[in-house]
């Protein structure tokens, strides 16, 4: 199975590591779909998808990197044992250094991650965003979507109380994330917490999102999180 890619530098590994160690925070037993095609390479995840509940909203992170060689796939594993394997390979890359006229290099497969051949099958997966047709939306300040995460989480603190899990929790958090943060715009409240969760918004930033046929993407500094329109503007405007 072609399961590993080369990334050009050390920190971008360091990069890929903290990005899912977020992802993981949000979401212990999430999984990550990595997608290659040529020079670059897609990582997707889904932080509050609940694969046990059908009407949980699709709203993903969106990490691209480049690679230093050219690879074609398209795997989804745990977080886990993705954190795993990058894991190892920091680990190698540091006992593989070795002394070359005078100097400390590392070996010319460093950067090298190979994902587990363990897979896993998710309902989101499955869904890919589209990559061509997009037209500016508008825009808005990181304050604001930090905003409408911490009432998010406020929402559904209220909501639910500590006791309550399994399918009624699923559906609060599907409702409330699910929601448009303004019933002018297609983007729902959920595309916010994940933007912050995933520390895609920089102190001050001015966040461009987008629009291309069901989708919605919101494109900060260091993420994109590309979801489908929030579902009361969609009954509102149909």
């Amino acid at each position: 199975m072609n399961n590993c890619f080369v990334l050009p530098e050390e920190t971008d590994v360091l990069d890929l590591t903290r990005y899912l160690e977020r992802a993981q925070k949000l979401n212990a037993k999430g999984a990550v779909r990595f997608r290659a095609y040529g020079d670059v390479l897609t990582v997707y995840v889904a932080p509050i998808s609940d694969d046990e509940y059908s009407e949980s909203p699709l709203i993903l992170g969106l990490r691209t990197m480049s690679l230093a060689e050219p690879a074609e796939f398209d795997l989804t594993v745990s977080i886990s044992s993705a954190l795993g394997a990058l894991g190892k390979e920091v680990a190698e890359a540091e006992v593989s250094l070795v002394k070359r006229l005078g100097k400390i290099t590392k070996t010319d497969r460093a950067n090298e991650v190979c994902l587990p051949e363990e897979l896993v099958t998710v309902s989101w997966s499955s869904e890919t965003p589209t990559r061509v047709g997009w037209e500016l939306g508008g825009e808005i300040t990181q304050e604001e979507l930090t905003e409408i995460a911490r009432k998010g989480v406020a929402e559904i603190t209220e909501t639910l109380p500590a006791s309550v899990g399994g399918p009624i929790a699923a559906r609060v958090r599907a409702e409330i994330w699910g929601r448009a943060y303004d019933y002018k715009y297609p983007v729902p409240m959920g595309a916010a917490f994940v933007a912050a969760g995933l520390g895609f918004l920089t102190e001050g930033e001015i966040v461009s999102w987008y629009v291309s046929g069901e989708w919605v993407r919101v494109s900060a500094k260091h993420g994109h999180v590309i979801s489908k329109f929030a579902l009361d503007y969609v009954s509102m405007n149909s």
